[in-house]
């Protein structure tokens, strides 16, 4: 659980970092970087690769991280409210979701906390060690099943990281 914890850290750490909106390349640079952004969207769209799964369509990007829910989400862990599916990733440790939401880390610990407990998961040990107000990280255990939440909030949008296996 904390090889995936890393992984998944890296993960969200990953898709909070990125260049600024006011950002722009200098004039001289300007050409070079537009032809380099062109050969990565081809490369992109080259190396993607779109499947259906009933009425949901979900597309790989380079790092292997697919759109939409996975089909194999557990039943018994809910989606947050007002969450928006990012993607997923899947690797030997288990399958990683993305969520984010207007709702606040705190709001979303208590809802987990309570809708796991009624579904039969309980805290597993030490999985509530890193619990702010800005973020942290709870663990779950059900019938030798792990659910890991991440969670981390930054200009009222808050990115909910689930693990399962």
């Amino acid at each position: 659980m904390k090889n995936l914890s890393l992984i998944i850290l890296l993960f969200v750490f990953a898709i909070g970092c990125g260049t600024k909106k006011n950002e722009t390349p200098n004039q001289e640079n300007k050409s070079e970087t537009q032809t380099e952004e062109n050969k990565i969207s081809e490369q992109k769209k080259s190396d993607s690769t779109v499947t259906s799964q009933g009425t949901n369509e979900t597309s790989t990007n380079d790092l292997g991280m697919k759109t939409g829910l996975p089909s194999d989400f557990p039943s018994d862990v809910p989606q947050p409210k007002n969450g928006k599916v990012i993607g997923s990733l899947t690797s030997s440790e288990g399958t990683m979701v993305t969520f984010q939401t207007d709702v606040t880390v705190k709001d979303l610990i208590t809802f987990y906390k309570t809708e796991l407990q009624k579904n039969g998961f309980a805290i597993s040990d030490g999985g509530e060690s890193l619990i702010q107000d800005n973020g942290g990280i709870i663990g779950f255990v059900k019938d030798k099943r792990d659910v890991g939440l991440m969670l981390s909030s930054d200009n009222g949008i808050t990115s909910l990281v689930i693990t399962y296996k």
